[in-house]
């Protein structure tokens, strides 16, 4: 039996931290920038100077989340994850980058994001991309021995528990 955890960011995060990663989506939202003028980007000094503050914006949204979920669920960099959400959508992936997604058109973080590497049906680390979206799921990490144990948060109530 796993237990299923309320993870939305704002139960994970200090009001600080929350109003942090609010501010710096809104400001990711506001610097958008479409795709036809990021191919001109080279040309163009101001688009130039835009996508590096959009990646500076993301940068730290990466470093609050892996702050966020290091602190929270013990989630650190370079883990094998296997991602469980409600919806019983299933993902096992080497753990290489952290971030936060929000609604759209809404600054407030929704979504935990966990991409990297997914692993082969034998248990194996793939190469082909991955990535694991979730506010309410069930994490648990392989160890080097190959055991699977559970992270669960320490201040939050389980949803329910689900047969794995």
């Amino acid at each position: 039996m796993s237990k299923m955890y309320n993870l939305h960011p704002f139960f994970l995060m200090t009001k600080t931290e929350y109003k942090s990663a609010k501010q710096l989506l809104a400001s990711i939202l506001r610097n958008e920038i479409p795709w036809e003028d990021r191919v001109k980007a080279n040309e163009n000094k101001a688009i130039k100077r835009k996508l590096e503050k959009i990646e500076a914006l993301n940068k730290e949204v990466t470093l609050l989340s892996e702050l966020v979920l290091g602190r929270e669920l013990g989630l650190r960099r370079f883990m094998v994850v296997d991602v469980l959400r409600h919806d019983q959508y299933r993902t096992q992936l080497l753990v290489r980058d952290f971030s936060l997604e929000a609604e759209y058109k809404d600054s407030a973080p929704h979504l935990w994001c966990l991409s990297g590497r997914k692993l082969k049906k034998d248990g194996r680390l793939g190469v082909v991309g991955a990535d694991a979206y979730f506010n309410c799921a069930s994490i648990t990490r392989r160890h080097l021995d190959g055991r699977w144990t559970s992270l669960e948060p320490q201040n939050l109530k389980v949803l329910h528990e689900i047969d794995s």
